[in-house]
């Protein structure tokens, strides 16, 4: 094998790892706490589950948990998951749809988020429920899962 062939082997080994990381790095759900500790720790818009996000997460977000403090571990290594993991965290019964309740169970338990608020305004459930079918499935909680 010769200088050019071995070459261009290691740019086209190069350009597929780069594929990889970039896919595995768009199957990632962000933390909460961003921006003065509201919202997704992304550098873009997710989705209310800080799912599907548009960019990668900040590696750096203004909320830490007491735990993470005292184990000098971010608060995104604790929370930052593969949307797969996220969305069976939502589905309270298991039957890999999430119901608008099982949505709301969560945001209000896990995300701390006001119930009577996003019952009130649903425009974020009719945003994610593309087909309207009332229920979520997995592509519609992260595009990776389709």
């Amino acid at each position: 094998m010769n200088k050019k062939s071995t070459m261009k082997l290691v740019i086209l080994f190069g350009i597929i790892l780069l594929a990889v990381y970039v896919e595995e790095g768009e199957a990632i759900c962000c933390a909460r706490g961003g921006f003065l500790g509201f919202g997704c720790c992304s550098y873009k818009p997710c989705n209310i589950f800080c799912c599907n996000c548009d960019a990668q997460c900040r590696n750096y977000c203004a909320r830490r948990s007491f735990d993470s403090f005292l184990t000098k571990r971010n608060a995104e290594q604790e929370e930052h998951g593969h949307p797969k993991s996220k969305f069976h965290d939502i589905d309270g019964d298991g039957d890999r749809r999430i119901s608008f309740e099982e949505a709301l169970d969560y945001l209000e338990t896990k995300a701390s988020l006001n119930r009577t608020l996003l019952e009130q305004s649903t425009e974020w459930w009719a945003t994610m429920d593309t087909d309207g079918d009332g229920l979520l499935k997995p592509v519609e909680l992260d595009s990776s899962l389709g």
